[in-house]
């Protein structure tokens, strides 16, 4: 028997700590960046299996999800609703409870193949199955099946290798519960048509009874063509026939990259260092597992777990080999995909404790395992560390927000919709239902009935004054019945941001909504530090334009009065180049107040950037262009807003507030309501420290 280290228990202490740490961070990035609102498969794969479901179409969980049929996960998805009110939260607690049981099963047959319960091991396989390197299985609540396509077969496995040397009562339990598992991995993923082959496989290295390698072998086929038994195969998809033939060394290079793809994330950045890890990481596992197996399939009636393992290990690289096969038209780097490495993590822990239990009990690399243990959570750290990064995934909620009152109110925003779902009719059509059933996201606050908002009655109540203000308005790309609002509102008597805020005309009809949570760093310096989320976007119906409008936070009641002006341009993403502007300096009226430039002085080659940014001057002024309708220029402004206004010369309620952008973008004026030929007036009235607004245009 092995001596303890002298430091045995500080080093207990400290891998427990970092266990702890590196789940404790990988909860917290969840935590931190939850969102309800539905994220791209979810809309037809989770809430429009409900609706179909719960309308008594049976064939809706067993129906293919591209090449997948993910029963197990339906499940799960029909509890969340069901039960749960569809928040997501028991999907994404299931996606770390699955997680866990894949370590306790690794854990299990730690202890069993080397005979002894080293915690330090154990404790290393927790921070090492949690690496945040698998993020998006993590954090997206629809990815139980990728955890579920590893967890069930490796547990289907490991029940039969308990099955072969238990007593007679006994193993038939354990190989029913075998079976069970190997079939219901047919719902989990396709990879999971692997496992009773597999099984049956193992059942023959260990020389089991002919009629045990039967059963397996006949569920094996039933299972396998039910599977693919009115099969369809996903469209703008490869095969694994094509890439052999087209490029077999692509293929070796996707699934090395597949299998090494943990290494790959040992670098938070990337890069061609990482690549060239990954890579070399994934030909040691390949060489390393046959290798194992050299040594192990010989006397498989020896060394039934380690053949068990090695054999999940063979389902992995099955499961990489067809997944190259489909993917591999989108590039080699697809591999390193952060939902791949829930299978590569799973794969790396198996060949760890059949490598290890390999070597003899009393060797001295048992004896100081800690020391790679060591090494490995020093490089795993920094990428773990990441999942606090969460202020861009917050703005990314708060835009996924916005696509889903898109949807309740049935707007065709074909930008913000797109945020959540590629394709905007298809999104509307499986929204229709659990919009008008108040389901999932669309049955809490703060979305729920806010598209009855459109045409309801709200007779007036005792006006309680908020703060706001409505700064933009701008036309909706695919929908000409609204148009999108921009501002921010805040209560400033009870120091909260409203989350919905709905618009009331003159006549007490509602005709449009928004949601806050945008950043407004401006207003929370100007107006209160706690209206730092006070910005709002939303969607008033087109004919508000040049009206009287009453902004009210749908909670409290609280009102701001808000003018409507008319939509002047479209904002756009556009490079700082000749070719985004069609206006030049001919187009600029004389005796303009804009004689200085932007706050970086920017100087592009072929343009001209006039701005308000001066030394030892106010920052303020006025400039006006001879406009076409369809022209565009660009435009930027910063560091805060409030001051700066665009009107149309000369034709009333036309003035509005332009945005702060510290990026050049393009202001188009294109709206069909603008008259062939105007004048259009900038002004900027900020005279706060280092304010300034800026256009580019042509120089000739």
């Amino acid at each position: 028997m092995q001596k303890p280290l002298p430091f045995q228990p500080a080093l207990t202490m400290f891998f427990m700590l970092s266990a702890i740490g590196f789940v404790a961070l990988a909860v917290a990035g969840a935590v931190r960046t939850y969102s309800p609102v539905p994220f791209w498969d979810m809309w037809n794969g989770y809430l429009d299996f409900y609706v179909k479901a719960t309308a008594g179409d049976l064939s809706a969980w067993w129906a293919q999800h591209n090449e997948h049929r993910i029963v197990l996960a339906r499940m799960l998805f029909w509890m969340d609703i069901a039960w749960f009110s569809g928040t997501t939260r028991f999907l994404l607690v299931a996606n770390y409870v699955l997680i866990g049981v894949s370590w306790w099963v690794f854990c299990k047959a730690w202890r069993e193949a080397t005979g002894r319960n080293n915690i330090v091991v154990a404790l290393f396989l927790a921070a090492w199955l949690f690496s945040w390197s698998q993020e998006e299985n993590l954090l997206w609540a629809f990815q139980s099946q990728f955890i579920l396509a590893q967890l069930v077969p490796l547990i289907a496995f490991y029940c039969l290798h308990r099955a072969v040397s238990a007593p007679e009562p006994l193993m038939y339990e354990r190989f029913a519960l075998a079976i069970a598992l190997g079939i219901a991995s047919i719902g989990t993923m396709a990879n999971g048509v692997l496992a009773l082959p597999l099984m049956t496989l193992y059942a023959l290295l260990v020389r089991w009874p002919w009629r045990r390698v039967a059963v397996l072998g006949v569920l094996s086929c039933l299972c396998v063509g039910l599977y693919f038994h009115g099969y369809v195969a996903p469209v703008a998809h490869g095969s694994l026939g094509q890439a052999l033939r087209e490029n077999p060394g692509g293929l070796v290079h996707y699934i090395l990259l597949y299998l090494g793809g943990p290494f790959f994330y040992f670098w938070p950045e990337g890069g061609p260092i990482a690549r060239k890890v990954a890579l070399a990481s994934g030909a040691f596992f390949v060489l390393s597992s046959a290798a194992l197996a050299w040594r192990i399939v010989p006397r498989a009636r020896e060394n039934t777990l380690p053949l068990a393992l090695l054999t999940f290990i063979l389902y992995i690289g099955g499961s990489a080999l067809g997944t190259a096969g489909g993917r591999l038209i989108f590039g080699v780097d697809q591999a390193l995909s952060s939902r791949y490495m829930t299978p590569a993590l799973m794969a790396w822990s198996a060949l760890f404790i059949v490598g290890l239990s390999r070597l003899d009990a009393t060797a001295r690399v048992h004896r100081h395992i800690w020391v790679f243990l060591l090494l490995m959570l020093a490089a795993m750290l920094p990428r773990q560390w990441h999942a606090l990064e969460v202020l861009a995934k917050r703005n990314l909620n708060y835009e996924r927000w916005i696509g889903a009152l898109a949807l309740e109110m049935r707007v065709r925003d074909e930008a913000q919709i797109g945020q959540v779902f590629p394709d905007i009719t298809s999104v509307l059509t499986f929204t229709k239902e659990p919009v008008e059933r108040n389901l999932a996201v669309f049955g809490r606050a703060p979305l729920k009935d806010l598209g009855d908002t459109l045409g309801g009655t709200f007779p007036p109540v005792a006006p309680r004054t908020c703060s706001g203000n409505l700064d933009i308005v701008q036309p909706v790309k695919g929908d000409t019945r609204f148009i999108r609002v921009v501002g921010w509102f805040y209560d400033l008597e009870r120091h909260v941001t409203p989350r919905a805020i709905r618009f009331i005309d003159a006549g007490h009809t509602g005709v449009g909504a928004a949601l806050t949570g945008h950043l407004r760093p401006d207003v929370a310096q100007i107006i209160d530090p706690g209206a730092l989320r006070a910005g709002f976007n939303g969607y008033v119906r087109a004919q508000t334009q040049r009206q009287t409008l009453t902004m009210v936070d749908a909670g409290s009641g609280c009102q701001v009065v808000v003018q409507v002006p008319a939509v002047l341009f479209q904002m756009n993403q556009a490079a700082a180049e000749p070719s985004s502007t069609s206006v030049s300096l001919r187009q600029v009226q004389p005796a303009h107040q804009w004689q200085g430039t932007d706050f970086l002085k920017s100087a592009i080659d072929g343009m001209a950037v006039l701005g308000t940014r001066q030394p030892g001057d106010a920052d303020t002024g006025a400039l006006t262009l001879n406009l076409r309708r369809g022209d565009k220029l660009l435009y930027r402004s910063g560091p805060t807003g409030g001051h700066q206004f665009i009107e149309v010369v000369g034709v009333p309620d036309t003035r509005a507030s332009l945005p702060v952008v510290l990026d050049w973008v393009q202001l188009e004026f294109s709206n069909p309501q603008l008259p062939a030929e105007f004048a259009v007036k900038f002004t900027d009235l900020g005279s706060a420290w280092g304010e300034w607004s800026a256009i580019a245009i042509r120089a000739n």
